[in-house]
């Protein structure tokens, strides 16, 4: 009687902890993720795009001169922002 009785509390306890698995596992994996939308090209993206595409060191200057970068700390915290928020 001992015995049985044993066995059974094993199951039961085998069987609450298998469901309490399962239950977490779905729950990990059914989550939906916020999708990711891309951002609208900037105006200094698009410059980029159209940089010259020679190798002299004046049309090299100019470009790096004609690229504004005062805002890329502000893009940066977004960047941050939106990946934090993903986890």
């Amino acid at each position: 009687m001992i015995l049985k009785n044993k066995n059974n509390n094993f199951l039961l306890t085998l069987s609450i902890v298998l469901i309490l698995m399962g239950i977490v596992i779905f729950s990990f994996f059914s989550q939906k993720r916020a999708p990711v939308t891309p951002e609208k090209a900037s105006t200094e993206i698009r410059q980029i795009q159209t940089q010259s595409q020679s190798d002299d060191v004046e049309a090299i200057e100019k470009d790096i001169n004609d690229t504004d970068l005062s805002e890329i700390d502000r893009e940066i915290s977004a960047i941050e922002k939106e990946l934090n928020a993903s986890y």
